[in-house]
């Protein structure tokens, strides 16, 4: 109504479309928004980029079959942000850990309210 009313409606359109549904369970699938981790790719750590150090520890990684390193590289080399978080559902959860006075503390139980990357200058 309100932008009806000052005229800056382009179009406006009944739209149907077909619901996604799971293939394996045959339950329909939503979207939502969540919070995520995502690791700034452009990020520097001691005056290396973090894109560079990660491309130069996969070549120490044995692929099979060979082509995955192609596909990791490329993915990587391509990326500015990579979201590394999962979902619990049907992903894999993450540990977060910060080290303080040579043990480690779980961060991961409360993580949207915590920085979650320390990095030592």
């Amino acid at each position: 109504v309100y932008l009806k009313k000052r005229n800056i409606i382009f179009n406006i359109e009944k739209i149907i479309h077909n619901f996604m549904f799971c293939w394996r369970h045959k339950k329909p699938i939503f979207y939502y928004l969540s919070k995520q981790i995502f690791l700034n790719l452009n990020f520097f750590y001691r005056k290396k980029n973090i894109k560079n150090i990660l491309l130069s520890l996969i070549k120490k990684i044995n692929f099979f079959p060979k082509f995955l390193l192609k596909n990791l590289s490329n993915m990587i080399y391509n990326r500015s942000n990579w979201c590394i978080s999962r979902q619990r559902y049907w992903g894999i959860p993450i540990t977060l850990n910060k080290k303080t006075n040579s043990f480690y503390k779980n961060i991961s139980k409360n993580f949207s309210s915590h920085i979650f990357f320390y990095l030592k200058k």
